[in-house]
Formats: structure tokens, C-alpha cells, sequence
């Protein structure tokens, strides 16, 4: 079978074709949306580190859509030259139902992705597939394909919790107390696509400034951010002080395919020993209730340390935090890299070695 590729700006209307790649796509969840594409091409352009997006349809040879890989090249942070990322993993490439099974169109992408990567001297590449729901189905033909064009795995998994009726009977008790303590003096609303306005916009930018500690990116980025909210593919938790009418927290939840993503939070740190965070993200679980969606995903999991990761007291105190949720629920969120140059990979491998020796205090 014969296929062709066009670059994603020589379509005519490229947001149509990317949404119905999307839609048709089993596995796309919203990481794999127009919007979210455009949102990240943002954020790397403001930080100076966005070289080219490379990104292209594929077409069979009687010119129907087939399929879509998001293909971004950008300058690393890890060594001296490109790679193919988000400055995260990008999706992973895209193939239309009618073709899902055909290992030959899986082949020809990933032969284009190399081709593509060593004819523009990109010296590394990192994909993720996170499908829109908890059940592992990276199939024996994925595999087969990662195997057959040397991608190494570098997986790891991420809370979710299971939304049904009585999922907030579950949660760990703690946080029930602290709800029924500080709803009497702290309101949560949800805030959908008809209410966002650029003030709203500028209040979230506001409080995530405080919450970090310091202005990382520009507001331009931010109402990139509330696309996915504007698009009708999330909602707003905002939660405010009854008293004073005052903002101190906001969390953004991502909604695509019935499935949804702890998206951004902000809490004003005067008020993060009331806990906000709590107090929001029970009301964004009893709104998916609501709206009859069953599966939340919370993010990466600190697990046990290890030659590739070594979680940071922070980072185990919030997968802590999500466990209180998710009570043990967790999906395997799928990690390919390869490398096309022995010096970026020692460069890399040398500060890895480094963190370990850190590590272990040698």
C-alpha cells in the first residue's frame, strides 16, 4: 500500500483535518488536540526554544485522510542540539480506525519519522501514548514496531480515580474532615466555556504567579491554556472566600472522550493551609459525576526510586496527595524515546549518572 505525507500548513484547513484525525483516533485523548498542539508551540516560542514544527498527514494513495503525527523540533535542554519533543513527549502518531490494524501505514510513519529526524539533525525523539481511559491497550503491533526501529521504554504510571456514584466515600478520611470543615467558609463553583472572560484569565495567571513563586511564562500562554475550557473540552473549579468574595483557588480539568485530566491548579499560599485543593478537587469529582464521566486522571505517580527517576520529597508529598483520590488506582502511561547521536545520549546518560552519584552521596 502506498502512502503520502503533507505537511500539516499545505492543508487547507488544517483544524478540521487535525480534529478529525483526532475524533477517529482511538487512543487520542486531548494531549493529541489541535489546540493543545497550538498551546505547546506557544509556551516553546516564548521560551525561546521552538525551532520548527514538522508535523504531517498521511494520505493513502487514493488521497483519503489516514492519519497524523505531531512532529516538533525544538532546541533541548539536555545537550547541545534538537530534539523532537513538546519539551514533554509528543503524542503519539495518529492512525484513523479503518486503518488501525494495518502495521504497514505504522512502518511507513516511523520510517518518515527517522528519515525526517536524521535529514534535520535531530538528535532525539520522545512519544507518549496516554489514551482516554485506564486499560492498558498498547497492542503486540505497537510493541513489535517500537522494537523492529530501536525506541527504548521509559514509561512510569499515573493516579486516576474511578468516578461512580460513591467514589467520594472512598477518598482517604482526612480529607472529608477538611471538607466538611472548611465548606462553611469557603465556596467551589464550577465555571464552564460561556463564562470565561480575560479577567477571569488574568486572575488564574495572578494566583499561579503566587502559588510558584515567581512569573515563569507570559499571559499569552495562559489564554492558550483556557482553550481547551473555551472549546467546550474542560471546566474551571474556582473557590473563593464567603466572607470577603475573595479568589483563592482554581483548578482547570480537561474533559475529551469521556475521560478527564487534572489540567493546572493555582492556590493563593495564604490560604493553602485550609486546603483549597481539597476542597476544589471534590467539587471537580462530584461535577464529573454529574456529567456522567467515569475516569480522572491525576498525574504522574512517584514510585520508588530508581536508576531512571529519583522522586523529590516535593513530588512524593503530591503523589501522596492524588493517592488520597485515587486510592491505589493506576495507569501505565506509555514512554518511547530514541536517540540519533552517541554524544547527545552521553551527554544525557553522564547527567543521569551524575543525579545518581548525588544519589547515593559518592
Amino acid at each position: 500500500m502506498c502512502f503520502t505525507i503533507k505537511n500539516i500548513y499545505n492543508e487547507v484547513d488544517v483544524k478540521s483535518a487535525w480534529n478529525t484525525v483526532v475524533k477517529d483516533t482511538m487512543y487520542a485523548w486531548f494531549w493529541s488536540e489541535y489546540y493543545e498542539h497550538c498551546f505547546r508551540i506557544t509556551v516553546l516560542k516564548l521560551k525561546g526554544v521552538f525551532f520548527e514544527d514538522k508535523s504531517f498527514f498521511i494520505y493513502d494513495k487514493e488521497k483519503k485522510l489516514c492519519g497524523l503525527v505531531p512532529l516538533v523540533f525544538i532546541k533541548s535542554s539536555d545537550y547541545n542540539g534538537l530534539e523532537a519533543s513538546y519539551d514533554k513527549p509528543l503524542p503519539w502518531p495518529m492512525v484513523m480506525s479503518h486503518m488501525q490494524n494495518n502495521v504497514l501505514i505504522h512502518e511507513f510513519i516511523f520510517t518518515k519519522i527517522d528519515e525526517l529526524l536524521r535529514d534535520n539533525n535531530v538528535k532525539k525523539i520522545s512519544l507518549e501514548y496516554s489514551p482516554p481511559n485506564y486499560k492498558d491497550n498498547f497492542s503486540e503491533m505497537f510493541s513489535s514496531v517500537m522494537r523492529k526501529y530501536k525506541y527504548i521504554d521509559n514509561s512510569f504510571m499515573s493516579h486516576y480515580v474511578n468516578i461512580s456514584s460513591d467514589t467520594l466515600n472512598h477518598v482517604r478520611k482526612r480529607y472529608k474532615r477538611y471538607v466538611k470543615k472548611y465548606n462553611d467558609t469557603y465556596s467551589s463553583i464550577i465555571i464552564n466555556k460561556n463564562d470565561i472572560s480575560m479577567s477571569l484569565i488574568r486572575k488564574y495567571m495572578e494566583l499561579h504567579v503566587k502559588d510558584s513563586g515567581a512569573l515563569y511564562r507570559p499571559l499569552e500562554t495562559y489564554v492558550a491554556q483556557f482553550d481547551y475550557i473555551i472549546k467546550g473540552d474542560g471546566f474551571l473549579v474556582q473557590s473563593e472566600d464567603k466572607e470577603t468574595g475573595k479568589i483563592v483557588g482554581m483548578l482547570i480539568v480537561c474533559v475529551s472522550k469521556d475521560s478527564a485530566y487534572d489540567g493546572s491548579v493555582a492556590v493563593d499560599p495564604v490560604y493553602q493551609k485550609h486546603f483549597i485543593s481539597h476542597l476544589m478537587k471534590w467539587k471537580a469529582i462530584q461535577h464529573l459525576q454529574d456529567i456522567n464521566i467515569n475516569h480522572y486522571e491525576l498525574g504522574m505517580a512517584a514510585e520508588n526510586d530508581s536508576y531512571l527517576r529519583q522522586p523529590s520529597k516535593k513530588s512524593y508529598g503530591i503523589s501522596f496527595f492524588k493517592d488520597g483520590w485515587s486510592r491505589g488506582n493506576l495507569k501505565k502511561i506509555v514512554i518511547f524515546e530514541k536517540y540519533f547521536s552517541k554524544t547527545s545520549l552521553n551527554e544525557v546518560c553522564n547527567k543521569k549518572i551524575a543525579n545518581l552519584a548525588n544519589f547515593f552521596e559518592i
